[in-house]
């Protein structure tokens, strides 16, 4: 009977630094997953800045164009159209830059689901470790 307690003792005693591992290896993920979403948050704001800083130049040249004197209008026309273009390819870019930050945030999210099952999955091994 002493025998099987200290076997039991043993056992208790590998499983709870096994339950501590499991732990630590999911507080390092749930600490992974947090920086990565910060990163996505600032990428994305990143993102939306440069669209606005952009959308504003367009603006700002439009207005300015407007502006100039009849003299100069073909001249400005030609101008604007080619500053149009570079707005759009400016546009076109930020568009794909986008689409490629919420190709990495559905990413990001699914290793965070994983993460969160892994982390439930050591609760549940938790859970029985206890029970037992």
């Amino acid at each position: 009977l002493r025998d099987a307690e200290r076997r039991a003792d043993r056992l208790c005693e590998e499983h709870q630094l096994q339950v501590g591992r499991l732990e630590a290896e999911a507080a390092r993920e749930k600490t992974r997953g947090r920086e990565e979403q910060q990163r996505r948050e600032e990428n994305a704001h990143a993102t939306r800045e440069a669209a606005l800083r952009v959308r504003g130049r367009v603006r700002e040249a439009r207005v300015g164009m407007q502006e100039a004197g009849q003299a100069l209008r073909i001249t400005l026309e030609n101008a604007g159209r080619a500053l149009g273009d570079a707005a759009e390819a400016i546009v076109r870019r930020v568009a794909a830059n986008q689409e490629e930050h919420q190709r990495v945030e559905a990413s990001a999210r699914s290793e965070l689901r994983l993460a969160r099952g892994v982390s439930k999955g050591v609760e549940g091994a938790v859970a029985g470790a206890r029970v037992r």
